[in-house]
């Protein structure tokens, strides 16, 4: 049973010491512009920015553009008196006209609505940004999750190589005399657990794995190689008044709000507005008979007819009762607004402060892990060297393994870790990802 188990366990290894056929490199930059070209939700946000931009757009042409129309009308049946003829086109029955209207002046109604629509196209772009930072953020974790479990393998497969070997010492040492069976035992129990520490990291590394390619539409297990541009070094950070300063000033959220509450404003400008007498001044330009359709020249004359016109019009929706809810309920949008902004004013002085502990204690915190890997590791060399002549027990080398293990992990992770606490701490701040 045991030999069973041993060849179980060096398939498995042989397995995973295996170089990954066609594994596909990512850099940090490489892997966020596959996310953000699979992404839906950015792809819908470029489409809502298309449509915004059509809308001012349009906006600008219906309220500064003439309007134009040209038509034309003949009678299918007619009645001659005592029946209907049958489906008739007669080109001397044809009307044609052609009109122009260009409003010159309404109160301003114009001039809100583009204004309203370019702050619809500004909220859409800024919504644009915001989704992209956050998918750029979902790729950053996603790579610093996979790259320090793909570092842990390689300390897993490091630790069974290692445990192997000591096992290997320890028979020799057990035939020679110079050690025990409990020490026997307990090196052969260390490579064992070994051996399920390595098991565990790959499935480790094969879940987070089937998270990178499934955020990029790639096979579930497709084999990747990462670049590792990681580094201990921690630019000293401005004050806390600074980094929020500039984070209500450059944070797409915050932006967007602000956006919402002129663009409430403007909404509350326009139900005054059209509860209100509007007063307006249109031009406009009438040709009928065009001769289209074969009309006899006879039948008509050129007849532009050109009009400068004023019009008011008084709302009375049963005597303003209505007018006037309209208008309280657009107060109310407004002032939902600017509580939404105060909301998130306070949200992203939260999140500045938080990212900057965070960074702070992680940079910290991997300073005081790297010296402990030093002095793990120099401490796992004297006791293999004194395990080997006999002076140190099983037990002892044992937890000098563990720790020297311990370390390599905490700093692994912890090294990884302060990209990602990095990343999180520009984006509290408001500065782009991508």
């Amino acid at each position: 049973m045991k030999s069973h188990l041993t060849e179980l366990a060096a398939a498995a290894l042989l397995a995973l010491l295996t170089p990954l056929a066609g594994a596909e490199t990512f850099s940090t930059a490489t892997y966020m512009q596959a996310v953000f070209a699979a992404s839906p939700d950015l792809e819908a946000a470029q489409n809502s920015l298309e449509s915004a931009k059509n809308s001012y757009a349009n906006s600008m042409i219906n309220g500064y553009l003439p309007s134009m129309s040209l038509s034309a009308a003949t009678p299918l049946w007619a009645y001659n008196g005592t029946r209907w003829d049958g489906l008739r086109l007669n080109r001397n029955e044809v009307t044609s006209s052609a009109q122009i209207n260009w409003n010159i002046y309404n109160m301003g109604k114009d001039s809100l609505s583009l204004r309203g629509a370019s702050i619809s196209r500004d909220i859409a772009e800024l919504s644009y940004k915001s989704t992209k930072q956050s998918e750029a953020m979902t790729a950053l974790t996603n790579y610093y999750a996979l790259l320090p479990d793909q570092k842990l393998l390689d300390v897993a497969r490091r630790d069974l190589t290692d445990q192997e070997a000591q096992y290997t010492l320890s028979q020799n040492l057990y035939k020679d005399g110079l050690q025990s069976l409990t020490d026997l035992l307990q090196s052969e129990t260390n490579w064992r657990a070994s051996q399920m520490r390595l098991t565990s990291a790959e499935a480790t590394y094969q879940q987070q794995l089937l998270a990178f390619n499934t955020q990029i539409n790639r096979e579930p297990f497709a084999p990747v190689e990462l670049i590792d541009a990681t580094n201990e070094s921690t630019s000293t950070l401005a004050g806390v008044e600074t980094d929020f300063a500039r984070a209500l000033r450059d944070r797409f959220e915050m932006q967007s709000a602000e956006a919402g509450v002129r663009n409430a404003d403007i909404t509350y400008r326009q139900a005054v507005l059209a509860q209100a007498p509007v007063f307006s001044v249109d031009f406009n330009w009438t040709k009928s008979g065009l001769q289209m359709f074969g009309l006899p020249s006879s039948s008509a004359s050129p007849n532009p007819s050109y009009s400068i016109g004023a019009s008011l019009s008084v709302p009375l929706g049963f005597f303003w009762m209505a007018q006037r809810n309209e208008i309280k309920n657009a107060a109310l949008t407004r002032r939902a607004a600017s509580l939404t902004l105060e909301n998130r004013r306070r949200s992203i002085r939260s999140s500045v402060v938080s990212a900057r502990i965070a960074l702070e204690l992680n940079s910290s915190s991997l300073g005081l892990s790297k010296l402990k890997k030093t002095i793990a590791q120099q401490k796992l060399r004297l006791v293999e060297e004194q395990y080997r002549q006999g002076v140190a027990d099983s037990i002892k080398l044992t937890q000098a393994q563990n720790d020297d293990l311990s370390a390599q992990q905490d700093y692994t992770t912890l090294l990884y870790q302060l990209e990602l606490k990095r990343a999180q701490y520009y984006e509290s701040v408001g500065i782009p990802l991508w």
